[in-house]
């Protein structure tokens, strides 16, 4: 594993490097960038997936010119370096794309991302608080200051990551991949601190929630005053990033309660979240990026009637905006099914004010849910669905295949881990396992049998919901040939007919 790690960062390095040097010549550039960034991400994430699914700590050892810095993955670092990885491949793909259609990718930019993130995961490791001074460590441990740096970073990184997407210097590929790094770098970084310091105090999971919840309610009313596309996406997205901080807001309230069942629900829920964010997330972003190229403007105004046009780009779009507003078979439904049963629990088995608090919770979060699937589907409808409204939109033509393959790629794999939210579950159980053991770890097998039966109630809700999806596609699929066979015979009756009744009239 040290090995496939070390040739992924070499691989990405320097073709990164080449691929920005010979970034004046396109035709050069492209394929190189595409090909390290796609050998580098696959295997990064092979090597991720080890550590992750192994529950083994990874040791790397250093040159000996450089200084004695011991490094070390463990798989909450393989859980956050997986989906960065294996993102790398469609968005490298993209990107080869974006290349030859005269934008300019950030390769080296990219690379260095993803291998200064790998470097950050393994120098904050579990063991690092033993490495420093006494005075150092006692404050670093201390609930308070513990519980503002957990509260700083998870707000911060969460919250800023669907931002990225509004910049406009960067590329699509870039701001997919910058995304999902910033938000599992906040991610790991709350993790990490509740696995430091004492369990912190109850405001800092019920801070993390309330802002988490507040960001749900008003992304959609933030949306709905865009009319750029890329724009109403970044907006859309801080929902995602709030229910993962409600997510982890819970999951931290139980720490701190040291109930073993809702920290666990809590956390293995804003890690399944993380996973769903890094499939719907670029998805969404690479296609809409796709509608400009191929129409030029990303005004509401100016687009509609691509779903005929832009088949695989309405696809790609449509699975990742029924993804983001948690619907099934999307990958963000089961953490949203597992939220809901952790408030749930919250609001029947807490004291009073707990209780009201949870109840107080389920209520804005179906709110904003049912606010993301309003939205979601008036966008698509709006884009892909109405008549044409302009020139724009009618010469539209579907993007090169560098662009399509990222989206199909991306689409079966939000449609993969909706069906199956069970390997989310196994994926994110070693490291959820490993910050709650410390509570009571004679309830811990508990906690997991449980909510492994919540995601096998998941899964089988996602199957069910693709198979009437599939039934509803095919009758109107059946009704439209139908009415297509009715208009063509109409058309093919006799014409003498039709004076002969017009002079019986």
């Amino acid at each position: 594993m040290t090995t496939l790690l070390l040739a992924a960062a070499a691989v990405l390095l320097v073709t990164g490097g080449v691929a920005s040097a010979l970034r004046r010549w396109p035709a050069l550039a492209a394929p190189i960038g595409a090909a390290g960034r796609v050998a580098g991400g696959v295997l990064g994430a092979v090597a991720a997936g080890r550590i992750l699914y192994g529950g083994r700590a990874l040791g790397l050892s250093l040159p000996r010119a450089l200084p004695p810095v011991p490094l070390e993955l463990d798989p909450l670092a393989g859980l956050v370096l997986l989906p960065m990885f294996a993102l790398a491949v469609p968005t490298g793909l993209f990107a080869a794309g974006e290349a030859r259609a005269g934008r300019r990718p950030a390769w080296l930019g990219s690379a260095l991302l993803l291998v200064v993130t790998g470097l950050l995961a393994a120098v904050l490791r579990p063991g690092m608080l033993a490495s420093l001074p006494p005075d150092a460590r006692r404050l670093a441990a201390d609930p308070t200051t513990g519980g503002l740096l957990a509260l700083t970073l998870a707000t911060t990184a969460i919250t800023t990551a669907p931002g990225l997407a509004e910049r406009r210097r960067t590329t699509a590929s870039g701001a997919a991949l910058a995304s999902v790094v910033v938000a599992g770098l906040g991610l790991f970084g709350l993790f990490r601190t509740a696995a430091f310091v004492a369990p912190p105090p109850l405001w800092v999971g019920g801070g993390i929630a309330g802002i988490g919840l507040l960001l749900a309610l008003t992304a959609m009313s933030w949306a709905r005053q865009e009319w750029e596309l890329p724009r109403i996406l970044a907006r859309s997205a801080l929902r995602g990033a709030g229910v993962l901080l409600v997510a982890a807001g819970v999951g931290l309230v139980g720490f701190t309660l040291r109930h073993v069942g809702l920290a666990f629900l809590g956390f293995a829920t804003a890690a399944l979240h993380l996973l769903a964010f890094a499939a719907y997330q670029p998805l969404l972003l690479l296609a809409s990026d796709a509608v400009r190229d191929a129409t030029g403007t990303t005004d509401l105004d100016a687009l509609g009637g691509l779903g005929r046009r832009m088949r695989d780009t309405a696809f790609g779009f449509g699975v990742g905006a029924a993804a983001a507003a948690g619907l099934p078979p999307g990958p963000a439904f089961a953490p949203q099914f597992l939220l809901y049963a952790a408030l749930l629990t919250v609001a029947m088995t807490a004291a009073l004010p707990f209780r009201l608090a949870g109840i107080a919770a389920l209520a804005g979060l179906a709110i904003a849910d049912l606010e993301a699937v309003r939205t979601y589907f008036r966008l698509y409808r709006r884009v892909f669905l109405r008549p044409s409204p302009g020139p724009e939109a009618a010469d539209a033509v579907e993007v090169s295949s560098p662009r399509r393959i990222p989206l199909h790629f991306l689409a079966i794999l939000a449609l993969g881990l909706g069906l199956a939210p069970l390997v989310g579950l196994v994926a994110v159980a070693g490291p959820t396992s490993a910050v709650v053991a410390g509570l009571r770890s004679n309830r811990l097998t508990a906690a997991l049998d449980a909510a492994m039966r919540l995601g096998r109630i998941a899964g089988l809700l996602a199957l069910l919901a693709a198979g009437l999806a599939a039934l509803a596609a095919a009758a109107a699929w059946l009704w439209s040939r139908r009415r297509a066979r009715a208009a063509a015979a109409a058309a093919e009756a006799p014409r003498a007919d039709r004076p002969t009744r017009a002079r019986r009239g």
